[in-house]
């Protein structure tokens, strides 16, 4: 079974602004919210999967987040409350370690963005290969995002947060062949206090992976195929 968790416990999700009461990823925009478009590319995957979403119980009871879900991908969408925050997308996605079985694949994703792909084709590349941890990357040198880091050869030497290594940025993609592979890997990562600025990023499952020895590779797509609504100006760029 592939399993798709989207964490949706960061606090930037539920950002208002002087000219909408309402949280971000509930803007609207041509008739869309930002989720609705976050979640567009996974219904290109033509293989059965669940999906998982991780949410803070109190801003789910104040705006029903997890019907707005449900009418998005159907009833049978898992939703996972959370009654306080997390110490960043890793350890938020562990809560949903109930729902899922070691030898499942894994998607992570994120809930603020968009990436214009055909996700059957990324998964079908990526399991020919054999690839244990899989990434989506495009041309960027902004600081907001992580970064790879590759060798001579090409070879993944590094992840990189918020520091422009390279031009080769990462979209809120990540996939793991085996889902006891990214509990062991986020396992590492904690015990090892692999965290920046207290955040526990799914950069540093990557990172211990590339230590572990496994298969790692990086899809790049077209930087006008991945658009990340990351604040209340971004939201208003994409919408001009």
């Amino acid at each position: 079974m592939l399993n798709i968790i989207t964490p949706m416990v960061g606090e930037d999700l539920y950002e208002t602004s002087s000219d909408n009461s309402f949280p971000k990823i509930l803007n609207d925009i041509q008739g869309k919210t930002i989720l609705e478009y976050s979640q567009q590319y996974l219904k290109t995957i033509s293989d059965s999967y669940r999906n998982i979403y991780i949410l803070p119980a109190a801003t789910n009871n104040l705006y029903s987040i997890d019907n707005i879900i449900r009418r998005i991908v159907g009833d049978q969408a898992v939703i996972v409350g959370v009654e306080r925050s997390t110490a960043g997308a890793l350890c938020t996605s562990l809560l949903a370690a109930e729902n899922w079985d070691d030898e499942d694949e894994l998607i992570i994703t994120s809930a603020d963005q968009l990436i214009d792909i055909d996700c059957n084709k990324i998964l079908s590349c990526f399991r020919a290969a054999n690839v244990d941890v899989g990434l989506i990357s495009f041309s960027s040198i902004h600081p907001k995002w992580s970064f790879i880091k590759r060798d001579d050869n090409y070879k993944i030497i590094e992840v990189v947060e918020k520091k422009a290594v390279s031009n080769e940025a990462l979209a809120g993609f990540t996939y793991f062949r085996r889902a006891s592979l990214f509990f062991e890997l986020a396992k590492l990562a904690i015990m090892k206090s692999r965290s920046i600025n207290n955040v526990f990023y799914i950069s540093a499952c990557v990172n211990e992976a590339i230590l572990k020895g496994v298969v790692i590779s990086a899809i790049k797509i077209e930087t006008n195929q991945y658009y990340n609504f990351y604040d209340f100006n971004a939201v208003s760029r994409f919408n001009q």
